[in-house]
């Protein structure tokens, strides 16, 4: 059942939304006001989020189709297709992108009968116009319960038996062991910014992909990140016909970069058997 979210703890107010890992959420956002789309894409982008940002349902279920997102944002009365039949379509998509969480924007929340035509398509609900707090409260929720879903606490995730190790620990042990714990992890959030800044590039970059593929192995290699460097070493050498096998690959690559990195992140200087990881 639909959940409606609308009281916020205002001490959220300048704290950045977390996404999955610690990561910048990605976002999808249809509204068909240019004004309302500008300035809730705006908002988000404040809050810490990353924002694809369309003007109606059809957009966002190709978008849906096309991309991973953390969270699609829907407006209920859109032209050319609304945001019942575009959830609807999303959900039927299957797989990732049929199984991501769907907030539904609306000025009828408080009409029951409204709501009743809509609340199966969705899961989660806000008024509209929307608070910047509430919004922000809101979108935390929806993420924070999606990463429990995904990755419960103190579970290894799955990982594909016979590939490269996910860390060199020996190699990452040694660069450790020369700097403080401190200067380690801003070493490594600017490791991962670079990282995200390439994939963020190859994901439209059809023209050069092995130039941002071959950066992002020199990265990986530098700090023993050997499942990621092997990633990248196999773009690098492959060539793409179109833009939708180049992004599916720049989102296989980017999770493999979070999980690397978080690795990296919560390392503490010794090296560790990574068999079973």
């Amino acid at each position: 059942m639909v959940s409606v979210i609308a009281s916020v703890d205002p001490a959220s107010r300048f704290v950045p939304i977390r996404g999955p890992h610690g990561m910048r959420p990605r976002l999808l956002l249809a509204e068909d006001s240019k004004a309302a789309r500008v300035l809730t894409a705006a908002l988000l982008n404040r809050m810490g989020c990353d924002v694809d940002a369309v003007e109606h349902g059809q957009d966002a279920v190709e978008h849906a189709q096309d991309s991973q997102y953390d969270l699609i944002l829907l407006d209920i009365e859109m032209p050319i297709l609304d945001g019942v039949s575009a959830a609807l379509q999303i959900r039927a998509l299957g797989g990732d992108a049929g199984r991501t969480p769907l907030m539904a924007l609306s000025a009828f929340l408080a009409d029951s009968a409204q709501t009743d035509s809509w609340r199966n398509a969705f899961d989660h609900a806000i008024p509209k116009p929307a608070g910047r707090d509430e919004l922000r409260a809101a979108i935390q929720a929806i993420l924070d319960s999606r990463l429990d879903q995904i990755a419960p606490q103190n579970e290894e995730p799955l990982l594909p038996q016979g590939t490269e190790p996910i860390v060199d620990w020996d190699v990452a042990s040694e660069i450790q062991s020369h700097i403080p714990r401190a200067q380690w992890l801003e070493i490594v959030m600017t490791a991962e910014t670079e990282i995200m800044a390439c994939i963020s590039v190859l994901r439209t970059d059809l023209a050069s992909p092995a130039k941002r593929a071959h950066k992002i192995k020199g990265i990986a290699a530098s700090f023993g990140l050997l499942r990621l460097a092997a990633e990248a070493q196999r773009i690098e050498s492959c060539g793409f016909g179109n833009l939708r096998d180049l992004k599916k690959q720049a989102d296989e690559i980017m999770t493999l970069a979070v999980l690397s990195t978080d690795h990296l992140r919560a390392h503490n200087g010794t090296s560790r058997d990574l068999r079973h990881a």
